[in-house]
């Protein structure tokens, strides 16, 4: 999951109307989502570095993996797994 800032930024609009991560898990980019769960959703990174390249993000906007709940890094971790076997 990338990094959204320095800080949690929950409850700040104007972050998250800026973040490109926040665009995409809102359905207001044009990127598709490769797979969904219900705290996470997985795209195919725009500028990928190897095949299969993909990214996967919260759909709650934090700074970080770590902001997260433990509920939510489970969802994550396992759409990681979903997606890698897929590719």
């Amino acid at each position: 999951m990338g990094l959204r800032g320095s800080q949690s930024t929950e409850g700040s609009n104007q972050a998250m109307s800026e973040c490109p991560f926040c665009s995409i898990v809102s359905g207001l980019s044009d990127i598709e989502p490769l797979a969904e769960s219900t705290h996470s959703v997985a795209f195919e990174d725009r500028y990928p570095i190897s095949p299969g390249h993909a990214l996967i993000v919260s759909r709650r906007h934090e700074a970080d993996l770590f902001q997260l709940d433990r509920e939510e890094r489970a969802d994550a971790w396992a759409l990681v797994d979903s997606v890698q076997r897929s590719l």
